[in-house]
């Protein structure tokens, strides 16, 4: 695919607690999917990591989720 080694794609970030944040370690991860297309994935940290998990651990502790009837949570993408 020599074509696709002369795409440029976006720094991507991560979405953390209602933000989106760059990625703290280098290299980002550029994948290439003939069938697909092309994308990148930020590489986290133990910093970014850890904020993700405590917020996701409080949305789902305080947030709806816990307490939806499992048909509201299957209609969920």
């Amino acid at each position: 695919l020599p074509h696709l080694s002369r795409v440029t794609l976006p720094r991507p970030q991560m979405f953390i607690d209602g933000s989106w944040v760059d990625g703290q370690l280098d290299p980002v991860q550029h994948i290439i999917r003939q069938a697909v297309k092309a994308f990148s994935l930020p590489n986290a940290d133990r910093t970014a990591v850890d904020a993700a998990v405590t917020a996701a651990r409080t949305a789902f502790d305080n947030g709806p989720w816990p307490r939806l009837p499992g048909r509201d949570r299957a209609r969920c993408p």
